[in-house]
């Protein structure tokens, strides 16, 4: 017996997820590495993103994001956890991501040790098939927050690789050559996937 077109229908959005579900861990990739190309390549050109004391306008939000990650904080570290994922239309998907964040604040202006907040988030995204899926609409939601002191900021130890928030980080270099050494290589960004539109969306 052949597919039918229910299989050819779970295979697509097994395949849409997936997609989906890249799209939110390199934009948290691009947050923790501070890369701007990263960032904006997960959203539509005039997508909105919606954060508890205003919003972005439609623009590039790595400009926003990256302006507040390099003056408050050392470093950060998301982890994305289960998500939710349902198809309102063809072309249109909603997704809730839970997200751990870990942020090292740098001291204050009279000094003192760096600082750890854990956030739980949730990412509420609308995501649309433009050719492929990006985020047209985010709303950031935080469930909890703790906060903590005496750590180190830059993770390195004689058994480990030093992190870095640029294209120096040791997860470049692996991309580029494949060994896991130090210093800078260049890097050519991979093209987002595209898809052919399936037809004009209406809001919802």
């Amino acid at each position: 017996m052949g597919a039918t077109a229910e299989d050819d229908e779970l295979d697509a959005r097994v395949a849409d997820r997936a997609m989906i579900r890249d799209a939110v861990a390199t934009y948290l990739r691009g947050v923790d590495r501070l890369d701007a190309d990263l960032i904006d390549s997960t959203y539509h050109e005039d997508a909105v993103d919606e954060r508890g004391r205003g919003g972005w306008a439609p623009g590039s939000p790595a400009v926003h994001l990256l302006a507040y990650l390099t003056e408050h904080c050392v470093s950060s570290y998301h982890l994305l956890g289960q998500q939710h994922i349902t198809f309102p239309r063809g072309a249109v998907a909603r997704c809730e991501s839970y997200v751990v964040a870990h942020l090292v604040l740098r001291p204050g202006a009279d000094g003192g040790p760096l600082r750890m907040v854990r956030r739980g988030l949730r990412y509420l995204d609308r995501f649309e098939d433009r050719g492929g899926w990006r985020v047209s609409r985010r709303r950031l939601v935080c469930d909890w927050e703790t906060e903590g002191e005496d750590l180190r900021g830059d993770g390195a130890t004689p058994s480990h690789l030093a992190a870095r928030r640029d294209t120096g980080d040791p997860s470049y270099v692996w991309e580029s050559d494949g060994a896991l050494s130090g210093g800078s290589h260049p890097r050519t960004p991979e093209p987002a996937p595209t898809r052919t539109p399936r037809g004009p969306i209406s809001d919802s």
